[in-house]
């Protein structure tokens, strides 16, 4: 364990899930030190496995996100996860018999057996209350509630799997963000468990001396997504990628264990299909010799010239004004016969903290008095501080309009004017959030 400790410190690339699991492992092993949690061996175990396979299903079908969200929707593919998919590969890795019998010396056998990996499995991806309160799991009683926020947090998104890739990101792209390998260890450090002040369950706090830490953690998110994640760079290929799948998606085809062949969009259907498709889709398609490959093939090659297209203008707005799709056809509208589709394209990108875009992490955040002489209680974040740390805003939201590289100064002049005006007269933009005019 010490030889793993040491290798993933040094936070080589390719060791995503490794690195989650431990630094669950490590964060449990921290919360460990009050005894009042009654924190079992088979409890550290099953959370530090569910950091280890709670991304399965990121690692298959093409590009993780883009696959299960922008793909997925241009496609018309039914909604799903790949959390959802990671449970069912974790299913069908323990349906063999030798794996099995290797996990029940550690978690039982029978019933035993079946609540622990229906533990594992509610870690990675599932509701923890219903509308009326009500705990949901079966996995462990709600005196554990705790520990299912470890690995995915759906109370503040402070977890340990945001740690990892927040830390490893930042290293492999060069850029620095304020959430490092140090912080983790303050965090871990200074985390304890405490009931939630207004619903009574038990919560993941943390010390008031950290909470700068703790803040940093959803800017570092927001950081790397205006930088990294949703550069303009990276949009705009992303949309051409999702564009040549799109038009791929029919001329695609993966067989399943049942028989029958799926296309690219059809997949999740069938755990067996899904496990076939990789970021090698690309190649696929640039190698087919299909005739009906010709428009994707042609997209592909456009990326790989660099030929790809330019911003010419970004609006910040509201989250209820962030719709791509609206400004799109009413750009359309606005330039009438001299909208070409082809050269045009309107993007939105959304830059959150790692709520839901509207909340602040923060307000969210239980936080202890590390310094109390008597019973220690969470309290929320105070109001004013929080204020004064960080912008009211939860999100970015903004509305991006693409050209052609190809298109000349005077119809781009036309088009950005077609744009102003459109998001001039549905209201997007506000005396603080101006127009961005970007280079060319």
């Amino acid at each position: 364990m010490k030889l793993v400790e040491k290798k993933l410190r040094e936070w080589p690339p390719l060791l995503d899930s490794f690195r989650t699991y431990w630094l669950a492992y490590k964060f449990v092993e921290s919360l460990k030190r009050d005894p009042s949690l009654n924190i079992t061996g088979q409890d550290h175990l099953c959370v530090s496995m569910a950091a280890l396979c709670h991304d399965l299903g990121g690692g298959h079908g093409p590009f993780s996100h883009l696959f299960d969200g922008a793909f997925r929707e241009a496609s018309g593919a039914p909604p799903y996860t790949h959390e959802s998919l990671s449970i069912l590969i974790l299913r069908r890795i323990v349906s063999d018999p030798e794996i099995r019998a290797a996990l029940e010396q550690y978690l039982g056998t029978g019933q035993e057996f079946e609540t622990n990996m229906a533990f594992i499995e509610e870690i990675i991806s599932s509701e923890k209350f219903d509308s009326n309160g009500t705990w949901l799991p079966r996995g462990r009683p709600v005196e554990k509630a705790f520990l299912y926020d470890v690995v995915a947090n759906s109370n503040d998104s402070i977890d340990v799997d945001k740690f990892e890739y927040l830390v490893r990101d930042s290293f492999c792209a060069g850029i620095p963000i304020p959430f490092n390998k140090h912080s983790i260890e303050r965090l871990t450090e200074n985390a304890r468990v405490l009931p939630d002040p207004n619903r009574g369950f038990p919560r993941i706090c943390y010390a008031k001396k950290v909470a700068d830490i703790v803040l940093s953690v959803g800017d570092s998110r927001q950081m790397l997504h205006n930088l990294l994640y949703q550069h303009r760079v990276v949009c705009a290929i992303e949309a051409m990628v999702v564009k040549a799948m799109t038009l791929a998606d029919k001329h695609l085809s993966y067989m399943g264990d049942d028989g029958v062949s799926y296309n690219l969009s059809e997949v999740t259907h069938n755990l067996e299909a899904y496990l076939k498709t990789t970021d090698a889709v690309l190649r696929d398609i640039a190698n087919s010799t299909a005739p009906e490959m010709a428009e994707a093939q042609k997209i592909l090659s456009a990326i790989e010239r660099r030929n790809i297209p330019v911003m010419i203008a970004e609006v910040e707005c509201g989250p209820s004004c962030a719709d791509s799709k609206m400004v799109s056809r009413k750009l359309r509208e606005e330039l009438g016969p001299d909208y070409d589709e082809g050269n045009i394209m309107v993007l939105a990108r959304v830059m959150h903290r790692g709520l839901d875009g509207r909340s602040h992490p923060m307000t969210r955040v239980l936080l202890y008095d590390n310094k109390a002489a008597g019973e220690v209680v969470a309290r929320t974040v105070d109001e004013e501080w929080l204020r004064l740390k960080t912008p009211r805003e939860a999100a970015i939201w903004s509305i991006c309009l693409y050209v052609s590289r190809s298109m000349n100064a005077e119809e781009r002049s036309k088009v950005g004017a077609a744009f102003d005006a459109v998001v001039t007269r549905s209201g997007l933009r506000s005396p603080e959030c101006q127009r961005r005019n970007m280079a060319s």
